[in-house]
Parts: C-alpha cells; sequence; structure tokens
C-alpha cells in the first residue's frame, strides 16, 4: 500500500524511515551543541578566539578525518550499517558528555570536538546509506526525508545563533542562502 508520494513507500516502512531521520537529526544535533554556547564561554569564561574557533573547526576536521577512515577501510560496507551509525553516535555522544570534564580551555575539550567530528562520518554518510539501501523504486522520497530533517537542524542552528535582524540579507544572503527579510515581507 503506498502514500501516494513514491511507488513503494509502504506504511510499514513508514515507522522505520521516520525513526532512521530522527536519529538522524538528533545524532547531528551534537555537531552543533558545543559551538552554541560558545558566546556565553567567551563571555563566562573569557574564552580566546582561536579556542572559541577551534570548538567548530574540530569537528569538522574530525568528520572529514573520519570520512577518509571509514572510505579506505570500506566500514559502511564491511560492517553492519545500523550497528556503525549506532556506535558513531554513543560515541559521539560520549565525546560530547566529556567536554564537561574539562576547563572550556583545555586541548582535551577540542579533542573531545575532534573525536565527535570523526564519529560524525558513521552517522550522516551512513544514515544516508541506510535511506538508499531501503529503497525500492523511492529512493528521491527516502533521501529528500533524510536531508530535509537533517537540513532543519543546520537551517535552526543558523536561526538561533544568530538574532532575527541579523538572519537577513547580510547575514544567510551572503552565504547565498536565503534572504528572510524580502521573504518575510513578501
Amino acid at each position: 500500500m503506498g502514500l501516494g508520494i513514491g511507488p513503494s513507500v509502504s506504511l510499514g516502512r513508514l515507522p522505520s524511515i521516520m525513526m532512521a531521520t530522527l536519529a538522524m537529526v538528533a545524532a547531528l544535533g551534537l555537531w552543533f551543541s558545543a559551538s552554541a554556547i560558545v558566546p556565553a564561554l567567551r563571555v563566562q569564561e573569557g574564552l580566546d578566539p582561536t579556542i572559541a574557533s577551534l570548538f567548530s573547526s574540530a569537528v569538522q576536521v574530525g568528520f572529514v578525518c573520519g570520512t577518509i577512515i571509514s572510505a579506505v577501510f570500506v566500514l559502511a560496507d564491511r560492517l553492519d550499517p545500523r550497528r556503525l551509525f549506532a556506535l558513531s553516535a554513543v560515541v559521539a555522544a560520549g565525546a560530547n558528555l566529556a567536554i564537561l570534564l574539562f576547563e572550556p580551555s583545555s586541548p582535551m575539550v577540542i579533542l573531545c570536538r575532534f573525536i565527535t567530528g570523526m564519529c560524525m562520518a558513521g552517522i550522516y554518510p551512513v544514515g544516508m546509506k541506510l535511506a538508499t539501501t531501503w529503497a525500492q523504486g523511492d529512493m528521491g522520497f527516502l533521501v529528500g526525508v533524510a536531508l530535509h530533517g537533517t537540513g532543519k537542524v543546520f537551517v535552526g542552528y543558523l536561526l538561533d545563533a544568530t538574532s532575527f535582524a541579523g538572519v537577513t540579507s547580510q547575514g544567510l544572503g551572503e552565504l547565498g542562502v536565503v534572504d528572510l527579510q524580502s521573504a518575510a515581507v513578501a
């Protein structure tokens, strides 16, 4: 029984698809979580601007390193993708939680963020692989669901990390994303 969205998206698979998307969205929240508190840390702890920038950069560098390692060792094909996804999410959450054990300016915090990024390579690409593996003539729909859900995390982060006034043609518009001020007036 189809949903009318794709030729073979059945109601039986829908809960699994939604659960996988929810898991990806929750896990990708780790990417932005520590970065969201950087402004407060800069004020309260006098965090150095270089260390503050490393909170985000370490995750991105970790993601690249994790992706390279995953590709070289073909982890997503050698291991059960569901287990790789779950293990990556748990280790990423543990690394993110471990940040609380250290002073904000400690190099260990940056290492924890790097580990979080490495684990993201076992979450986002593997989640996409899971979505495409389930596809039976509806790959566009499944990948779209996964991308739409995870894309909302990124846009939500941008909207929460700045004031609405900053999210105008000068903010996101310069990035070529959207001009929310014009969209709001229209």
